[in-house]
């Protein structure tokens, strides 16, 4: 049995299978992009018939006739190469290394399990980067100029892309299409990874949570000392940008994103919102609810030492362009 890094395993074998061999419930709570499940201790059967049933029909073919655990495993990749791991590269992982070395099955495993693969990552973000963060409340249009300044040849990161969500109470994207978690910070991880961490990187500040995942622990923590440059534009501007944005969305998803917030909404903001979604008028919506954005936002900008852009009446490239000449 080999242990390698996940890094290492996918560079020899990009097209390789991975399995997770922990139980149901750690499985379900978080795994490796793309992992399939293999619950087991160690009965061959069981194996083989987890490794025909979790993979496209394709592979399954390729494997259906298989007589033992050895051409099953063969079977999931062209390149015959599978990574196992468990929680911590322990018992589980030695266990199963030695039962497949009795069969002569060549068994890849991951170095220290999930827990180091995870630790591993926490130490990757937390690298200094030279991160700049574009603020300004709600509807300034920083999405737009985070994309401009990547057609600039800036080095960007869209957050929201990769979760699939803008943050907001109303801004998940879609359901079907957010990652989870591990697969969320695999997908930031592999971006960076492309990045030169000593040249500056612009990011849209964000919160702590995107929809139901995380901004990872050690890039969180460094939007705190960032450079910051803040867009301000007039609030019917942003009420325009706003509804571009959020136009098509149902009066239902509407009040469901009202719901979660109504605790910290007034009487009459709610009343004002509940009757411009049952008017149909998202316009009218957005205008309601968005002094309880500024409010949140507000607090937080007018505290920042920053570079101030204006921005009324400029496209979203003009603004970028703005931007560089001021931080040159």
């Amino acid at each position: 049995m080999r242990f390698v890094s996940f890094d290492a395993f996918l560079e020899d074998f990009p097209s390789a299978a991975v399995a997770d061999i922990r139980p149901g419930d750690l499985f379900q709570k978080g795994r490796l992009p793309g992992a399939v499940h293999l619950p087991v201790l160690f009965d061959p059967i069981k194996v083989k018939n987890r490794l025909l049933s979790a993979r496209d029909a394709r592979t399954s073919d390729l494997i259906e006739n298989a007589r033992n655990l050895r051409s099953a495993i063969n079977g999931l990749s062209v390149q015959g190469a599978c990574l196992f791991y468990c929680e911590d590269g322990g018992v589980r992982s030695r266990l199963l290394g030695s039962y497949l070395a009795e069969m002569g099955v060549k068994g890849y495993f991951l170095q220290g399990g999930l827990n180091g693969y995870r630790e591993e990552q926490a130490r990757f973000f937390a690298r200094p980067l030279q991160v700049h963060l574009l603020t300004g409340l709600t509807g300034s249009g920083k999405t737009g100029v985070l994309k401009a300044l990547g057609d600039w040849g800036e080095q960007v990161v869209d957050l929201e892309a990769l979760a699939g969500s803008t943050g907001s109470v109303f801004g998940v994207q879609s359901n079907e299409n957010q990652p989870d978690e591990e697969a969320f910070r695999r997908l930031l991880q592999d971006k960076l990874r492309t990045l030169n961490p000593e040249k500056r990187i612009f990011f849209e500040q964000k919160g702590p949570t995107l929809g139901a995942l995380s901004v990872p622990e050690g890039l969180f923590r460094q939007f705190a000392t960032a450079r910051k440059i803040r867009l301000t534009l007039p609030a019917d501007e942003r009420i325009r940008n706003l509804v571009a944005v959020y136009g098509a969305m149902t009066p239902a998803a509407a009040r469901t994103g009202l719901d979660k917030i109504r605790k910290n909404l007034s009487a009459d903001t709610r009343l004002r919102c509940l009757a411009a979604l049952e008017a149909g008028d998202i316009r009218r919506f957005i205008a309601a609810i968005l002094p309880y954005y500024d409010r949140a936002k507000g607090y937080a900008t007018d505290r920042e030492d920053c570079l101030v852009i204006e921005t009324g009446g400029m496209n979203a490239r003009e603004i970028a362009g703005k931007i560089l000449e001021n931080i040159r």
